[in-house]
């Protein structure tokens, strides 16, 4: 007789506890030998290190403790003690800069930088501006300084570390203190901080500027916090109307809630990456208290709907079951530039918007660039080639817009943002305008198009960073279609002339799949191949849609309605539970092209008790 896990690949679990909806869980470690608050760590979950600090007022130990993955130990002395610096978070226990703070009495801010070498302290150059309660990030070779706070002001600098000096680099969005920060030069993630006090704002830094992108779920100073990078991050503990045990786990994109510490608290030090992480000392409590954190494994914790456990203490077999709810649109800020057949590339909260077109306003083909920070639109640097175009690549940050239709008809040239300017890279094979492309901007597809005039094509053509070349054509010549995906594996929907083909592309052909349940063309889209969503665009009866379809990966399923009916709006996103459609042409006065709406579908996990 089969066994259950072989025909549905996951083993009935015998636990004696519920598993929490979460990535992973927190559970007591060794405890530090010097107990204090406000210290600075950096390090792995096996081999860590934690300088500095307070025991209270004025009183600012020198301590460094070194943990191996089972006991602390003290070794050498910082040569100033101090609290509430900042430290290269990738650092190891042979290599960590630990910078800045309140120096020993509270006799002002501090611009000291201290190197470690694994056995002593060295005082190495100072940084430009004296503060404390700034973020740090990076390594004792590459490191980052930023925010903090002169008492007063509250600062919004920026520094980075080559190893020899410090230079002054490009700010802050949002200048505070009392934040944390953690990754490399090159991929910074600060979050949460004041005034006012308990921000949920997260900015990324890509090595030359800051972008606003997911907010935190709940707003927090004084947190601990851990990650490689910008792209996995893990932030923990702090205080909001009180100390707090909230953990959350940044994915690249959006902040989910995790597995809670198990004692609420703040000014903690901290270690490691999302997968394996420290939290030690910290007020209030015994301030020797150390955390570890492990992320789940398919034994431990749910890892998809339907996961079923039994509950050896009570008896009970039960099934923790996430529930989502149906998805709705609200309203978002407008563009500052109304207008149509628009490239948009990000995510609900960052998203850049680049050409388009509203013959309202002459001249009529655009070559506006605009970024969403989740509740307003800015203008940056203009695109190089005004052009109306369809669909574009990669993030906010780094983007291509490939194709489209300048003021001479259609084009060829492809461009390429880096979140600062615009710049003309390698050509398509063949100019195109309402073409889709998907993917990132080392590795994309551009789909179908239009030759002008009303002449679809069915070519693909794939970008490797370097060029394009021909690949494979879909089944049905079409443009003004939508897609989602990677150079690997995308969806194309709809289309004109105005069907309601859908075709799968499997990294090598395409393959004509499920129908959507309406023909259109000029429809937006966010998600990927196994989950996704498409909304607007346009059918000769009735017109402009407002509908959204669902993809669960085998079928389309019609959900919640945007509140204005459009087509070639921006589609952005990256998921279909979250998404945000931008600009588009209604059948009303053409300033309603500046409307933003933003698609979110609520999520609950519950675990329930199987009865017969």
């Amino acid at each position: 007789m089969a066994k259950y896990k072989a025909i549905h690949g996951f083993t009935v679990q015998n636990r004696t506890s519920d598993p929490v909806p979460t990535g992973g869980s927190w559970s007591t470690g060794t405890a530090l030998n010097d107990g204090r608050s406000a210290l600075k760590g950096a390090g792995i979950y096996t081999a860590a290190i934690g300088a500095g600090g307070t025991k209270g007022p004025n009183t600012f130990p020198v301590t460094t403790e070194e943990w191996n993955g089972s006991t602390w130990t003290e070794v050498a002395d910082l040569n100033a003690g101090r609290k509430f610096a900042a430290s290269t978070t990738n650092g190891t226990t042979e290599a960590f800069l630990y910078f800045g703070g309140e120096n020993n009495g509270g006799s002002g801010v501090s611009n000291k930088n201290e190197s470690w070498n694994g056995t002593a302290w060295t005082e190495v150059a100072e940084f430009n501006t004296a503060r404390k309660s700034m973020g740090g990030a990076g390594t004792s070779t590459a490191g980052l300084m930023c925010g903090g706070t002169s008492d007063p002001p509250v600062r919004d600098n920026t520094e980075t570390w080559n190893g020899a000096s410090w230079t002054e680099v490009s700010e802050l969005n949002t200048a505070r203190n009392s934040h944390n920060s953690a990754g490399t030069l090159t991929s910074t993630l600060a979050c949460g901080g004041t005034p006012p006090a308990g921000l949920k704002i997260t900015e990324e830094w890509n090595g030359a500027s800051w972008t606003e992108v997911g907010d935190l779920n709940l707003g927090r100073i004084a947190h601990g916090m851990c990650g490689a990078n910008a792209e996995a991050m893990l932030m923990f503990g702090g205080e909001k109307s009180g100390v707090n045990t909230d953990t959350e786990q940044f994915n690249g994109t959006t902040w989910s809630k995790v597995g809670d510490l198990l004692t609420a608290c703040y000014d903690q030090g901290s270690a490691g990456t999302t997968s394996n992480a420290l939290s030690f000392a910290g007020a209030p409590g015994t301030k020797t208290a150390v955390e570890e954190w492990a992320v789940s494994t398919i034994t431990d914790s749910i890892v998809n709907d339907g996961q079923i456990f039994y509950r050896s203490d009570t008896g009970d077999m039960k099934v923790s079951l996430t529930d989502y709810g149906t998805g709705a649109w609200a309203t978002g800020g407008a563009l500052n530039n109304g207008r149509s057949i628009i490239a948009g590339a990000g995510i609900q909260t960052a998203t850049t918007v680049a050409g388009g077109d509203n013959p309202a306003a002459a001249p009529a083909i655009k070559n506006f660039t605009e970024q969403y920070n989740g509740t307003s639109w800015s203008e940056v640097a203009e695109i190089n080639d005004p052009r109306k175009t369809w669909g574009s690549i990669g993030t906010s940050t780094a983007m291509l817009i490939a194709g489209g239709q300048n003021a001479s008809g259609v084009t060829d040239n492809v461009e390429s943002w880096n979140n600062t300017s615009w710049s003309e890279i390698a050509d398509l094979n063949t100019a195109k305008t309402q073409n889709y492309s998907v993917g990132t901007t080392t590795a994309a597809l551009s789909i179908g198009g239009d030759t002008l005039p009303n002449t679809a094509v069915a070519e693909t053509e794939i970008w490797n960073g370097t060029a394009w070349t021909e690949v494979n054509n879909q089944n049905t010549a079409k443009f003004a279609r939508a897609g989602v995906g990677t150079v690997t594996a995308a969806l194309a929907a709809g289309g004109q002339p105005v069907v309601g083909i859908v075709e799968s592309w499997d990294g090598t052909s395409w393959s004509e799949i499920a129908d959507l349940t309406v023909a259109k063309q000029g429809l937006g889209s966010s998600g990927d191949t196994t989950s996704a969503i498409v909304f607007g665009g346009n059918n000769p009866t009735p017109g402009r849609l407002a509908t959204t379809e669902f993809w669960n990966g085998t079928a389309w399923a019609e959900v919640g309605d945007l509140s204005q009916a459009r087509m070639f709006s921006a589609g952005s996103g990256g998921s279909s539970v979250s998404a945000l459609c931008s600009g588009g042409e209604s059948t009303a006065s053409p300033d309603t092209q500046a409307f933003t709406e933003e698609w979110t579908v609520p999520e609950s996990v519950t675990n329930l008790t199987i009865t017969d």
